[in-house]
């Protein structure tokens, strides 16, 4: 779940596309010294359960058939979140785990 809010809030805007962008570019070296649980998230996450696009099955989410058809509309659309799809594309390239996330999330407890 943290990995999620943690995307929401990199692409939030080009300051946290850059800051995050860095912060992979130099190995994972520094710490990105503020970002936030993103509290639409939380809600899009209710909203796509009730829609049947994702399941929740012991605290994992995973995407339905309904989902995938979804994404792949989404994906195929040419002036949908094309600076998203994007850096999302080239962010999966470069492997930031749920493990990374939480050790950069433990810095600030």
């Amino acid at each position: 779940m943290m990995k999620l809010h943690f995307l929401c809030w990199s692409i939030k805007n080009k300051k946290n596309i850059g800051i995050v962008s860095n912060w992979i570019n130099t190995g994972f070296r520094g710490d990105i010294h503020i970002w936030g649980v993103e509290p639409t998230v939380n809600r899009a996450i209710a909203f796509a359960i009730g829609d049947n696009l994702i399941n929740n099955i012991g605290g994992e989410y995973t995407i339905t058939e309904r989902g995938d058809s979804l994404f792949k509309l989404m994906k195929k659309e040419k002036d949908l979140f094309n600076k998203e799809k994007e850096f999302l594309i080239w962010l999966g390239k470069n492997t930031i785990t749920e493990q990374k996330v939480k050790e950069l999330a433990s810095k600030f407890q």
